[in-house]
């Protein structure tokens, strides 16, 4: 996987953050070996571009429940329930705050950890809005549920076409330049390999591994809550 960084004074902030939700990514399938990621680490929203089987702005939703995403032109919103997301969103967020041109190239990715639950997709473009692997292709925009995505098998993945690289570049370049002046913007373009990093596979893998150890844990903990509605006693 190519990596490519800007901005490091932010890393110690920002940046442990987004190479979490890439791993994760990695392990669901939504990203591969062979995919490009941008990550400004100074952008304090949660989004970054990539370019897989699909070219995409990802807005990360860090949700306490699988809850209810409404998709508007030029607008997505985030609740816990079905009426919130209407009038009360915990999420709202404009096109006009993300680094992307249209909604269109928009997934907004809802990281929740409730075991039975589905994101609910109510796209004002269609209605309501039938998931299907906890993913959906809107006109509008995309969402991944990552409790339930799973990944098409890669014979059904759309072939990348030039056009698609060329967005993902384009725009994934314009995420890595926010914030900088014109001089800075020049020389980051004319050096901007400088800025990328090739991560192995077996990197990858300690990272996802890692996850997998962390949720496992947070899992026995709340599994012993669950039937006991306390934490008594040691693990």
């Amino acid at each position: 996987m190519r990596l490519y960084i800007s901005s490091p004074l932010g890393a110690a902030a920002n940046l442990p953050r987004t190479l979490r939700r890439v791993a994760r990514l990695y392990r669901k399938g939504v990203l591969d070996d062979s995919s490009t990621v941008w990550i400004n680490s100074d952008v304090r929203e949660s989004t970054f571009w990539i370019l897989s089987w699909r070219p995409t702005c990802i807005v990360w939703i860090p949700a306490s429940t699988s809850g209810t995403v409404r998709l508007a032109r030029e607008r997505i919103r985030w609740a816990a329930t079905h009426k919130a997301s209407s009038s009360d969103p915990d999420f709202d967020i404009h096109l006009d705050r993300l680094p992307a041109e249209q909604i269109k190239h928009v997934t907004v990715v809802v990281d929740h950890h409730h075991p039975t639950d589905h994101v609910q997709v109510l796209d004002r473009a269609a209605g309501s809005a039938a998931m299907v692997d906890g993913f959906y292709q809107g006109t509008l925009a995309s969402v991944i549920d990552l409790k339930n995505f799973v990944a098409p098998p890669p014979e059904q993945r759309p072939v990348i076409t030039k056009f698609a690289q060329s967005l993902a570049f384009v725009q994934g370049t314009r995420l890595l330049t926010t914030g900088m002046n014109r001089s800075q913007i020049s020389h980051f373009e004319e050096n901007v390999e400088s800025f990328g990093i090739d991560v192995s596979p077996e990197f990858l893998t300690v990272l996802s591994d890692a996850i997998d150890t962390f949720d496992s844990g947070a899992g026995v903990l709340i599994e012993r809550l669950g039937r006991s509605n306390q934490l008594a006693g040691s693990i």
